[in-house]
């Protein structure tokens, strides 16, 4: 068991996960503090509608339901964080005619092309997400869900929606170690936890599974709210299983050689 660095780079409760700090993805050329999780809180939501739908088995979510549920998951969970990387965003623009400038809405007559090309597996800058598209059995993501999911979070930022947020990553990777952070003594709202930057001398990939399990119990809760036919324990329980397979799936992929660190913490922000 590795000691954790001190200090860490940022402190912040469960609560403001979603709120003040949006839970990034485990890619390790983020050069900010993060809270990581496989493809961020887009990749946990991707994970709780996927979990939905084998909860009901031959009921796929609708398209008015899925956009129902994301509206009310925004209003009461927080927002989405998503990213792509250069060499995806440089594909991207040049398979579309005008280009595609991530901090900018295309013109309404080239939107539909663009959102067609967003959802290509080339175009996807992260590795998770364009693993579930590209290994739909594996990750157990009906590919017209991902499309869905995907689609809907660029139509209501590109309307203006402060809380779908895209970042660009640049570079390789080079992460030299999966680094697993954990230790808080609960999932409470003030609980504590540290966000890491995982870009310094060595690259590692980031991942907290205890704000994966923060995020999977309200996200199942939220759901077995407001979708029919769904229990929330028992949801949870699916989403967690089908969580840990997803994310050895992803390590398998993308950092199958590399050693794993764990890096405890006390909960607490003094050293």
């Amino acid at each position: 068991m590795k000691a954790a660095p001190e200090p860490w780079a940022e402190w912040l409760t469960f609560g403001a996960l979603s709120r003040d700090h949006l839970v990034s993805c485990i890619d390790g050329r983020a050069t900010h503090p993060v809270v990581g999780t496989p493809g961020g809180s887009f990749g946990e939501l991707l994970l709780l509608l996927a979990a939905v739908e084998g909860q009901r088995p031959g009921a796929p979510l609708g398209e008015d339901e899925l956009e129902g549920f994301l509206s009310a998951y925004l209003d009461r969970l927080g927002g989405l964080y998503l990213h792509t990387d250069e060499a995806a965003l440089g594909r991207l623009s040049g398979a579309l005619p005008g280009g595609f400038d991530p901090e900018a809405a295309p013109e309404l007559a080239h939107r539909p092309a663009a959102l067609e090309a967003l959802c290509q597996p080339a175009h996807l800058g992260c590795g998770h997400l364009k693993l579930a598209a590209t290994q739909p059995q594996t990750y157990q993501v009906r590919p017209g869900l991902l499309q869905a999911l995907l689609q809907s979070f660029f139509r209501r930022r590109w309307s203006g929606d402060p809380r779908l947020h895209l970042e660009v990553l640049a570079g390789a990777h080079e992460e030299v170690a999966v680094a697993v952070v954990e230790g808080a003594p609960s999932l409470e709202d003030e609980a504590r936890l540290p966000a890491l930057v995982p870009l310094g001398d060595q690259s590692r990939f980031v991942y907290h599974p205890e704000a994966a399990r923060f995020l999977r119990r309200r996200g199942a809760a939220l759901a077995a709210e407001l979708l029919p036919g769904l229990d929330a324990e028992s949801l949870f329980s699916a989403v967690e299983a089908l969580g840990q397979a997803q994310l050895a799936a992803t390590v398998a992929a993308l950092a199958p050689t590399l050693p794993t660190e764990h890096l405890r913490y006390e909960g607490e922000a003094s050293s």
